[in-house]
């Protein structure tokens, strides 16, 4: 008997080539605890001087190193990628991840694994876990900065409206939404399920000028952990409703009972 599909959640799927996901949405609690507070402190013995509220405030600490001085940003670069490597070392698979990555491979859509890490540690970790031939493409940081959410679809070689971003937290779905994507929810993050449909506004706080000239008042909006990458982009318009989810093993079974109108990928018969 075919899964029933509520059908907000069939029309997004049917559209869907390609599915965007956050490698937070993947690994368990990949943290990187302390890494901030001793780049402030190398910061400091250089002789920067700056409110250490203005850090505080600041969207990324390797960011806002970056802003301030290049050489900052090449050291933030190696101790996040160092600590996050440490991290991932003992982190384990989601609930539901394998059998919703083959529930994509498996109906012919592409997936993409994004957000603020290291991309050889991301894809260590997927490798380690046996999931690396499940995933298309992963588009995580390789420089200082992590590519712009509005490049994740042209890097994958679809349009915005084809890729739809899963994702636990309001804030990722609401980068999703300024690049054009489709989204879906996932409910067990931090935020409601009224949230994640997006019912209400999301209110961001913009850090502004905290460091004379260093930082520019349009800082790019992100938060390490629950962003796909940098948004360079004005978040002045209203959110668009999107369907939840319980969990990626319900998505998994919506994903195979909906099949895509144009594949992202070809089926091999010698998977």
């Amino acid at each position: 008997m075919p899964t029933p599909v509520r059908p907000h959640l069939a029309a997004v799927l049917a559209r869907t080539s390609h599915v965007l996901i956050g490698f937070d949405s993947i690994a368990t609690a990949v943290r990187t605890e302390g890494t901030g507070t001793r780049l402030y402190d190398l910061m400091f013995e250089r002789g920067e001087r700056f409110s250490p509220v203005a850090w505080m405030l600041a969207s990324d600490d390797d960011w806002y190193a970056i802003a301030v001085q290049r050489d900052h940003g090449r050291d933030a670069f190696a101790m996040y990628a160092e600590a996050e490597r440490e991290a991932t070392s003992t982190a384990t698979p989601k609930p539901h991840v394998p059998e919703f990555l083959a529930a994509c491979r498996e109906s012919g859509r592409a997936v993409l694994v994004a957000g603020n890490h290291d991309q050889q540690v991301v894809r260590a970790f997927l490798k380690r876990h046996g999931l690396a031939r499940l995933v298309d493409h992963i588009l995580c940081r390789q420089a200082l900065l992590p590519p712009t959410v509005t490049d994740l679809a042209p890097s994958a070689g679809c349009l915005p409206g084809n890729l739809t971003a899963i994702a636990d937290s309001t804030y990722s779905l609401w980068q999703a939404d300024m690049a054009d994507m489709q989204r879906i929810g996932i409910e067990g993050g931090i935020d409601s399920r009224k949230h994640l449909a997006g019912i209400g506004e999301l209110y961001l706080t913009n850090t502004g000028n905290t460091r004379g000239d260093a930082v520019s008042q349009r800082w790019p909006v992100a938060r390490r952990g629950l962003a796909f990458g940098r948004l360079d982009r004005d978040p002045a318009r209203p959110e668009r409703p999107a369907p939840v989810v319980r969990d990626l093993g319900r998505l998994a079974e919506a994903i195979l009972a909906v099949p895509p109108e144009t594949p992202g990928r070809r089926k091999r018969w010698w998977r």
